[in-house]
């Protein structure tokens, strides 16, 4: 199509008139276009482009086939992928001088098919039968012509209105606004001394601006119409015509959808839970306050972001698997983790719904959550707690009964146990306080955890007894990790003579399922021998002395 503002080389070659009569035609809604004597496509208004691109794509500079200036009528065949599609045109010779052209024009009606050959026929036809509604003043400002479509948009007949002026007819049309044309309300400038002038600055310009104003018609009831200026050229001067469409139901709409908009957004700025609408490509389109608050975003930050920039690496595929069920219209909850503008961990649960257009179409999704990171940290707490020894922090006797019955279906043969007993605990108790002897078992613990591996299950299973599995670990070795343990605490308690840790232990080795029981058994009565002999031994030392 020719740009808005045709260039010096455009004017040189189309000439003047040629160019204005382009302009008016960009302004008409009935598909139309311009092809010299030879058939081939020099101009396409809007709607003759929306026509045919879905079938020949840009056709500027196409030859249209057995195309004739003595033809009134022409069938132009398009071939596309599935079928050729025939569009039926009437043809109207133009004379612009020097230049002869010929306007193709798309009709329908038995009415609209009857012969016209003239460029004045060819203006009444686009005049009378246009969808909106067109009006065109003399150079004095008075009417001289009224379409049909003004006649509905209006209430008010050509009869009625043609010979008077625009100010008459705007007091009718505009009584509350005749005083206070706004700005930008190009009317504003008409008047008859500047009309050649104004019409010739909006050809300069290259565009005629629309602008919305409101009307009372002839029975009262108000309508909100759009309109724009544009230049009409007869008998080689110039007046300025008005095209109107009347936006009414538009306006209306408009309204209604802001109403369920402001609704909306009320409803979803007031949730107590965090919401999140993005485009299928993860950019943010709105958030509420909440979502701002978790991240600690001031408002209007989010906007544009990606949500890939508070994820890691984990959660954003995470987010891109439940995106591709969103994109097929499943909705899909879960649960992801999120950081903060601090870079804090969040654990959302989150539902993620599809979000679609007025046409239906998946134009995103909606992602509703709740911060549940402190009901996160309370579970791990029980859970924890529930599993492991409050003082020493390793597991206690619930979970290493859980870790024996597992055991008892497991593969991991041989398993060795170990069953220790601290020594004098009851000492430090009744001399140093019980806090003395937690810490006695703290540091125990402590150590202990160093030498074992992360495999074993070290727990403690009574007051001052332990117990471990070496799930895999044979008899031989399960002795050297035993030789490893006392040496260790022999080597502590040279260093720490002030809080020395004595224990008794013993070990066994199951070389199969049924054999555990008896193992820990074993181990348990070679560590009570252990604590006897060690006792025996002391009894000893005090008579001899």
């Amino acid at each position: 199509m020719l740009k808005e503002k045709p260039s010096d080389y455009e004017k040189e070659i189309l000439g003047e008139h040629t160019i204005k009569f382009i302009q008016f035609l960009d302004a008409l809604p009935l598909p139309a276009l311009l092809i010299n004597l030879q058939g081939k496509v020099i101009h396409v208004n809007n709607n003759a482009a929306e026509l045919v691109k879905p079938l020949a794509g840009d056709i500027i500079g196409t030859v249209i086939p057995h195309c004739r200036p003595d033809e009134s009528t022409l069938v132009w065949e398009i071939k596309t992928k599935h079928k050729p599609i025939k569009l039926e045109f009437r043809i109207f010779p133009l004379d612009f001088g020097n230049i002869k052209l010929l306007c193709l024009l798309k009709i329908e009606s038995i009415y609209q098919k009857k012969s016209y050959r003239s460029s004045d026929s060819l203006f009444n036809l686009l005049f009378e039968h246009s969808n909106d509604g067109i009006a065109i003043f003399d150079r004095n400002m008075y009417l001289i012509e009224w379409n049909r479509a003004m006649e509905r948009v209006t209430g008010f007949t050509a009869k009625e209105v043609i010979g008077k002026s625009l100010r008459d007819i705007a007091a009718v049309l505009f009584p509350s606004t005749i005083t206070s044309v706004n700005s930008t309300d190009p009317l504003k400038n008409i008047s008859p001394d500047r009309i050649p002038k104004t019409i010739e600055e909006l050809i300069e310009q290259g565009t005629f601006e629309e602008v919305d104003k409101e009307i009372r018609d002839k029975s009262g009831s108000e309508h909100t119409i759009r309109y724009r200026i544009f230049p009409v050229f007869w008998d080689g001067d110039v007046f300025p015509g008005v095209l109107v469409h009347d936006v009414t139901e538009l306006k209306i709409t408009e309204e209604v959808l802001k109403a369920s908009e402001l609704r909306f957004r009320t409803l979803i700025e007031a949730m107590g839970e965090g919401t999140l609408a993005m485009d299928n490509h993860q950019n943010i389109l709105f958030v509420n306050p909440v979502v701002e608050s978790v991240l600690g975003m001031e408002h209007g930050e989010l906007v544009g972001k990606k949500v890939s920039e508070f994820l890691d690496a984990e959660n954003e595929a995470l987010l891109t698997r439940q995106s591709r069920l969103v994109t097929r219209g499943i909705t899909n909850r879960f649960e992801m983790e999120i950081l903060d503008n601090h870079r804090n961990r969040h654990t959302l649960q989150v539902t993620l719904s599809p979000w679609k257009g007025a046409d239906d179409r998946i134009r995103g999704s909606i992602a509703v959550f709740i911060d549940i990171t402190e009901r996160k940290v309370e579970e791990e707490r029980l859970r924890f707690t529930s599993t492991h020894d409050e003082v020493t922090n390793i597991y206690n006797r619930n979970y290493f009964e859980e870790e024996k019955n597992r055991l008892r279906v497991s593969r991991r043969y041989p398993v060795s146990v170990i069953m220790i007993d601290m020594d004098e605990m009851k000492v430090v108790n009744d001399t140093y306080g019980h806090r003395a002897g937690d810490d006695l078992l703290r540091k125990f613990s402590a150590i202990g955890k160093q030498i074992f591996r992360a495999d074993d299950v070290f727990a403690r299973i009574g007051g001052d007894e332990f117990a471990v599995f070496l799930p895999g670990t044979s008899e031989k070795v399960a002795k050297t990790v035993v030789e490893r343990l006392k040496r260790t605490f022999i080597e502590h308690n040279v260093e720490f003579p002030d809080s020395q840790i004595l224990f008794s232990v013993g070990s066994a080795t199951a070389q199969t399922p049924d054999e555990l029981e008896d193992a820990i058994r074993r181990a348990d009565n070679r560590m009570y021998r252990e604590k006897r002999q060690k006792r025996e031994a002391n009894e000893s030392q005090k008579r001899n002395r």
